[in-house]
C-alpha cells in the first residue's frame, strides 16, 4: 500500500492505527510511508509496525520550498504537496518485484469493498470475471474507484458502539457521507498490477504498459470513503451510509490489539 507523504509534523496516531488496521483487514500486507515530518506519537507506532515487518518508512527530505501551514504570505511551493507525485511513483517501482498489487490512497481514505465482498481479493476477482476487454486490450492492469466524502464535521452516529467511540474510530462513528459521489479521475483512487503500470497520478493512472487498460469500478462494487472536514455547498446533503458496520467487530479487535501491543512494548 502506497501512502501520500506524511507532513506538517503529522502526529495523529489514532488515524494512523485505524487506517493501517482497516486496510490490513481488507488485504494490505505492507505499507510504504514517506516521512517529510512527523511527531513523536506517530514515530512510536511506525517503529512498532516496522519491527513487525509491516511498514517501510522512507525519509522524504525535499530540497525545495514546500507547503506551509498556516500559509505564509509570498511563499509559493516549488513542488506539488510535498512531492506527492514523485513519492507515489517511487512507491510503484519499490513495489515492482515485491508485490503483484499495490493500492494507492491517503491516510484519511479507505477503499471499501461494497455488497457482499469481504476484502480486496474477492472484489478484484469479481471485477476480473466481469471484465470485457476492448478491441486492443489483453487484460486489466488497474482498477479505478470513485470517492465520496464522509465529513468529520457532521455528527457522529449515535448507534456506534462505545468501543468505537472511545478509540475515535471514524470508520464506525462517521456514517454520514455527502450524497455526491465524485466521478472517476476526480478524487478517485486506484489499485494496480505493478508490472502493468508505468506511471501513476494522484487520482488516476498516467501511463500503462502496452496491451493494458484500466477498469472503472462502479460505486456499488467499491467506494473510497474519504474521512475529512469538507465544507462543500449546501446542495450536497448528507446520506447515512453504514456499509462499514459489517466489519465492526474485526476493526475494533484489530485496533485494540495494536494499542495493547505498543503499550506492552513500553515504547
Amino acid at each position: 500500500m502506497c501512502v501520500t507523504p506524511l507532513n506538517f509534523r503529522y502526529n495523529n496516531y489514532q488515524q494512523l492505527v485505524e487506517t493501517i488496521e482497516v486496510n490490513r483487514m481488507f488485504g494490505a500486507g505492507h505499507f510504504i510511508f514517506y516521512n517529510y515530518s512527523t511527531g513523536p506519537f506517530i514515530n512510536t507506532f511506525l517503529e512498532a509496525y516496522r519491527r513487525d515487518g509491516l511498514v517501510t518508512v522512507v525519509p522524504w527530505s525535499l530540497p525545495v520550498t514546500v507547503d506551509f501551514w498556516p500559509p505564509r504570505s509570498g511563499v509559493v511551493p516549488a513542488v506539488h504537496y510535498f512531492g506527492q507525485l514523485a513519492a507515489l511513483n517511487d512507491c510503484l517501482y519499490r513495489c515492482l518485484g515485491r508485490s503483484a498489487l499495490a493500492v494507492f490512497t491517503d491516510l484519511d481514505e479507505v477503499l471499501v469493498p461494497r455488497g457482499t465482498h469481504p476484502d480486496w481479493s474477492w472484489l478484484l476477482d469479481a471485477a476480473s470475471r466481469g471484465y470485457r476487454p476492448g478491441p486492443s486490450s489483453r487484460f486489466p492492469g488497474a482498477y479505478v474507484i470513485r470517492s465520496a466524502f464522509f465529513r468529520t464535521d457532521w455528527p457522529s452516529d449515535e448507534a456506534a458502539p462505545r468501543s468505537a467511540v472511545d478509540r475515535h474510530l471514524v470508520t464506525l462513528t462517521k456514517t454520514q457521507r455527502e450524497t455526491k459521489i465524485y466521478p472517476w479521475g476526480d478524487r478517485s483512487k486506484y489499485v494496480v498490477w505493478t508490472k502493468a503500470v508505468r506511471m501513476v497520478g494522484v487520482h488516476d493512472l498516467v501511463a500503462l504498459m502496452p496491451g493494458v487498460e484500466s477498469v472503472r469500478l462502479d460505486h456499488g462494487t467499491a467506494l473510497v470513503h474519504h474521512y475529512r472536514l469538507w465544507f462543500d455547498d449546501d446542495t450536497n446533503p448528507p446520506l447515512v451510509d453504514r456499509s462499514m458496520n459489517r466489519f465492526t467487530d474485526d476493526i475494533v479487535a484489530r485496533v485494540q490489539a495494536r494499542y495493547f501491543a505498543v503499550d506492552a512494548s513500553k515504547l
